[in-house]
């Protein structure tokens, strides 16, 4: 099915049209677009507060968003993971007031799990890499502690 864009004049599939609440937008997305980068251009100032205003009153479609952009899943897909590792870290077991992470491996973009942010910040310094964080467990599980202790600097 073909919808017209008045903007552009040109008839399009519906699916080159963006939706709204009450159907489809009026002009194709490329036209919408175009009308949206002109704003910006010319109204920066107002433009950024009234997309600072709309993301506070839209946290979940901002998140969603940000969802998408970063990783490729929705919302919906990140809630039902958290639901299926009972809202904790994959890692450490801690569930935490602060969103959990999503960890995904760098090289090929797979998801793994979330975790808690100290979690997948440990896994980033050690590089994703499985050998450092072995040789770091055999590190801090053989190492004889030293018979005298630091004084502070």
């Amino acid at each position: 099915m073909l919808k017209h864009c008045p903007k552009c004049n040109e008839s399009k599939l519906l699916d080159q049209f963006y939706k709204k609440r009450t159907g489809l937008q009026g002009y194709c997305k490329v036209c919408q677009q175009n009308i949206s980068k002109k704003y910006f251009k010319d109204n920066p100032e107002k433009a950024v507060k009234n997309a600072g205003v709309w993301a506070k009153s839209n946290p979940k479609k901002v998140k969603d968003k940000q969802l998408k952009w970063n990783y490729g899943i929705s919302l919906k897909e990140y809630n039902n993971l958290a639901e299926q590792q009972n809202h904790k870290c994959a890692i450490c077991d801690n569930s935490s007031k602060i969103a959990l992470a999503v960890d995904h491996c760098h090289i090929t973009g797979v998801i793994r799990g979330l975790l808690c942010r100290e979690c997948n910040r440990g896994l980033g310094l050690f590089k994703d890499s499985s050998n450092n964080l072995i040789k770091a467990a055999k590190y801090i599980t053989s190492v004889t502690p030293l018979k005298f202790k630091l004084t502070a600097f």
